[in-house]
């Protein structure tokens, strides 16, 4: 056995095991010992033992884990009543920044087994924010055998994550003190983690004193994370004697605190997933999604674009060439009147009519039907192409009944759909499926908002709608319901999210910045926000005179309502002209201002600097 050990980093660690994940070869077995506490403010088992010492007025000779131990096996004291006093100490605490980055790890599949010799419960806690339980699996040493623990990892069950306990754990009230109880691992379970280990292992906040564990930990790669090397403990050579390996690997000082070493690993691991070669064109396609967001539509048309939108639509209408247009008048929603106004100029050879749909009784969405009779159009003669025409549908409810109707009673006659502004899901709908009663249909404009503001009102859906996003690791599904007092906007159902509003004064704008650990979905309450983006690395730009000389930037202004996602990865930054505006900000994922953001460009100077200056 060496005696000096091989220093090594976190990033040439973060690439062995991102390189393994693309392989999908066995990931690291992790080992937590009683250091990876320490951030979450609970005290060492050092600490629990003086602090029970004090509190029940036991004499302590050399130290207080000694005196513990020895008054349990003394049995003077119910062992559950002992443990009970303890945990006083350990309750109420919550996982520090570590463990959230240690959780996102986990949740994509970086450690399938994790081995804690801790009685709290901050790991499992920090899992389960972002893990489904289906997908975790918890085995606490004396409340399972050992040897239904070594059978249940030897299957090799697809969870994300098992987690053995290895000294018992808080809310079972199981737990090993004395030197016998944690030296009785079965031989089944020994030579199942020493099976495991060999693919390698890293041990985190370890003080490596458990001659059990440190002998089933002899793999082929052994890293091990703390402030304190291993040559400066005490008692260090008869520690290293039971490790077999000549290859063990330290991460050390200020990157061996375990909140550090986590942070460091994740953003690491981050990076390399959203600049790999095979996402760049994912980034791209992203980033096109992003620009051509203004051509889907937005959610104030003024009599300015709407003329604009129009004018199109009048062309399209046109190429049809109907002998007759039929506008669909509708209390709810009175634009197709509006339209019928603009389109009567430049259709006066055509015969317009109006078909009236509404509820029952008026103005209210259920019971809807057609109102007018076929003598109410003024049709006199049968005409061979008839185009029914609305001014907005989210459903295309209200336009099916009417061209239900038209086709009912002029049978001959080719009747075709038309709308000023269609909702995008339900044209995509319309478009793949030939049966549909709209196929084919005119539109003038996609829109992917669920409520228009027009110069004679407001047009809201009135079912629910979903809008799904997409991003380089997941996609959300945003989900917007109407209700009787207005509506109800689901932007994050039971995910780890942080939500906020930013604030942007005049003629101000953030840093050009990104995220590794989040994505974030940006709704504007305000017009005339700016938005600079970039799906490109960035990593070189030293070849412009200036930032304001990257080509590969895009801009884009956003309205009122607009949403969009900006996945991990994508560079970015908001800007406010004239007026002081706010945009609604909710990150999916670890939300860290401190480590989690890279500056390319900052008008305040903080270009390599933390989020928190």
């Amino acid at each position: 056995m060496r005696n000096n050990t091989e220093d090594t980093t976190i990033a040439s660690l973060a690439s062995n095991l991102f390189d393994r994940k693309q392989q999908n070869a066995k990931g690291y077995i992790l080992l937590l010992g009683a250091g990876a506490s320490l951030s979450s403010n609970c005290p060492t088992w050092a600490q629990l033992c003086a602090q029970y010492c004090n509190e029940h007025s036991l004499s302590v000779d050399d130290n207080s884990v000694d005196a513990v131990k020895k008054h349990v096996a003394s049995r003077l004291i119910n062992k559950i009543d002992m443990f009970a006093s303890m945990a006083k100490h350990l309750k109420g605490k919550t996982p520090s920044i570590g463990y959230k980055h240690l959780a996102n790890l986990v949740n994509q599949g970086y450690f399938p087994i994790i081995l804690t010799t801790n009685f709290d419960c901050l790991l499992e806690m920090a899992i389960s924010k972002i893990v489904e339980l289906d997908d975790i699996k918890v085995m606490v040493r004396g409340e399972i055998p050992d040897d239904t623990i070594a059978e249940t990892l030897g299957r090799d069950l697809p969870n994300k994550v098992n987690i053995l306990k290895m000294h018992g754990n808080l809310t079972s009230g199981v737990f090993f003190i004395t030197d016998n109880e944690i030296g009785t691992i079965t031989d089944s379970l020994k030579r199942l983690l020493q099976q495991k280990a060999k693919q390698g292992c890293i041990i985190v906040g370890s003080s490596m004193q458990d001659s059990e564990i440190n002998s089933m930990l002899n793999g082929d790669a052994v890293y091990y994370v703390n402030p304190t090397a291993l040559s400066e403990m005490n008692g260090v050579l008869s520690i290293l004697s039971v490790i077999t390996t000549d290859n063990i690997r330290q991460i050390t000082g200020k990157d061996g605190n375990f909140d550090d070493f986590f942070i460091k690993l994740d953003i690491e691991l981050q990076k390399k997933y959203v600049t790999a070669s095979d996402q760049k064109q994912r980034r791209k396609i992203i980033e096109k999604q992003i620009i051509d967001k203004q051509e889907r539509g937005s959610g104030y048309i003024n009599y300015a674009n709407l003329t604009e939108i129009v004018n199109g639509f009048i062309g399209k209408i046109r190429s049809f060439n109907p002998d007759c247009l039929v506008f669909v008048n509708d209390p709810t929603a009175p634009g197709g009147m509006e339209v019928k106004r603009r389109l009567h100029e430049k259709f006066k050879d055509k015969h317009i009519a109006t078909i009236l749909v509404e509820g029952d009784p008026p103005t209210r969405t259920h019971n809807r039907c057609v109102r007018s009779s076929k003598e109410d159009l003024g049709i006199s003669s049968s005409p061979d192409k008839i185009l029914v025409i609305d001014s907005i549908t989210f459903s295309g409810k209200t336009l099916e009944l009417a061209l239900k109707k038209i086709r009912e009673w002029y049978p001959c006659a080719t009747t075709k759909p038309a709308v000023l502004i269609v909702d995008e899901v339900l044209d995509e709908k319309i478009k793949n499926d030939e049966t549909h009663s709209l196929f084919g249909i005119i539109a003038g404009k996609l829109t992917d908002r669920c409520e228009i503001f027009f110069p004679w009102g407001v047009t809201q859906a009135t079912g629910e709608r979903t809008r799904s996003f997409i991003g380089l690791c997941n996609s959300y599904d945003i989900c917007v319901a109407r209700r009787p007092w207005g509506s109800i906007e689901i932007l994050a159902d039971e995910k780890q999210c942080s939500v906020r509003i930013l604030t942007i004064e005049a003629d101000r704008s953030l840093s050009f910045q990104r995220h590794l650990c989040r994505d974030e979905f940006f709704v504007s309450i305000d017009d005339n926000i700016g938005l600079e983006i970039c799906g490109e690395n960035l990593d070189d730009i030293s070849e412009y005179k200036s930032f304001s000389d990257i080509t590969m930037i895009k801009s884009l202004v956003l309205e009122k309502g607009d949403y969009i996602l900006i996945p991990r990865g994508i560079w970015h930054r908001f800007k406010a002209s004239k007026e002081r505006v706010r945009v609604l900000e909710v990150g999916y994922g670890i939300y860290d201002q401190d480590n989690d953001i890279e500056r390319k460009e900052d008008p305040y100077g903080r270009v390599g600097s933390d989020g928190s200056v």
